[in-house]
């Protein structure tokens, strides 16, 4: 049985304080690391489990990640007799390329977990621009699932984000 699961989350929060010109960006890979460029930012993933490592602002040169934290970019809660948590790290490959339907989308892929209930799962995640905005757009597809279905999906985990310059925090008057 092939199921998929489709997630998506357009994460604009602090990180919509990036410039709004996005005309164009490139993919750069490295054996250290995954970069995503284009006019005004800068996203920067490690190549062994695709966890964030850096988000720059190129226009004003703050980074908007604190130091070392780094972190799973998605957490799967199943029950725990399915196993628990799993993780970027708990997947026996992962590798990456441009997305096949836009050269400007980066495509992360998770597969071989070694869970019994669902021996073929794969976690597919998106990364792409925002059409004519800041930001990036997140999402993740929860592939071959077979009858066992995470309890939570936890995605994308932000690591600890950098306080900026004169920062407000802006909460909604209801």
């Amino acid at each position: 049985m092939h199921t998929k699961k489709t997630f998506s989350l357009m994460f604009i929060s602090r990180l919509a304080l990036l410039p709004a010109c996005v005309v164009g960006m490139s993919l750069i890979g490295h054996t250290d690391d995954i970069v995503l460029e284009f006019p005004g930012a800068r996203l920067s993933m490690d190549a062994a489990h695709g966890n964030m490592q850096s988000l720059l602002d190129s226009v004003s040169g703050h980074e908007h990640l604190v130091g070392d934290d780094t972190g799973a970019l998605w957490i799967l809660d199943f029950a725990d007799e399915h196993g628990g948590a799993l993780t970027p790290e708990d997947a026996g490959s992962f590798s990456w390329q441009r997305s096949e339907t836009s050269p400007d989308e980066l495509e992360l892929i998770w597969r071989d977990f070694g869970r019994y209930e669902c021996p073929r799962l794969a976690v597919h995640v998106l990364v792409k621009t925002v059409p004519d905005g800041p930001g990036f757009q997140w999402d993740i597809a929860l592939r071959n699932l077979e009858e066992v279905g995470p309890q939570v999906v936890r995605f994308p985990r932000i690591p600890t984000i950098a306080a900026q310059p004169d920062e407000v925090l802006a909460v909604p008057y209801w």
